[in-house]
């Protein structure tokens, strides 16, 4: 089994298929995998693509997802919802609100009043590690 590792995405979905093309991923016929360390979104504006792509893997089997703290600030902005988290200063500054709009096409202001705009976001229940690791930390 081959592995593939990135972290720090970021949301920046282009980037990220580019160099996953120049390494080969996508033309490798031997068994392989991609192995993502963290801070997959918040500041890039491809979070719905980039979430898109890795449900695509995740159904194949493809891909390990290791839980950064990006991850746990967008868990603490979902669970501090109803306590008004999307107004706090670091989930606005860290691009964690903006994620959460492009994930359920929502707007700032619908998800204000409507809590998550009433649409899943299937992304970050998919983390399997109850541990925060940060870039790389297994």
């Amino acid at each position: 089994m081959k592995y593939y590792v990135a972290a720090d995405l970021h949301g920046f979905f282009d980037p990220f298929w580019a160099a996953l093309q120049e390494q080969g991923f996508f033309s490798d016929t031997a068994a392989h995998k991609l192995i993502l360390c963290g801070e997959l979104f918040d500041r890039g504006p491809q979070a719905a693509e980039l979430q898109k792509f890795l449900l695509e893997l995740l159904a194949r089997d493809e891909l390990i997802l290791i839980r950064g703290n990006h991850e746990d600030l967008t868990l603490e902005l979902l669970r501090n919802w109803h306590l008004g988290s999307y107004k706090k200063r670091y989930h606005i500054a860290n691009g964690t609100v903006d994620t959460v709009c492009q994930l359920t096409g929502a707007d700032r202001e619908d998800l204000e009043k409507n809590g998550r705009g009433g649409k899943k976001i299937p992304a970050y229940p998919l983390y399997p590690n109850p541990d925060p690791g940060h870039a790389g930390l297994l």
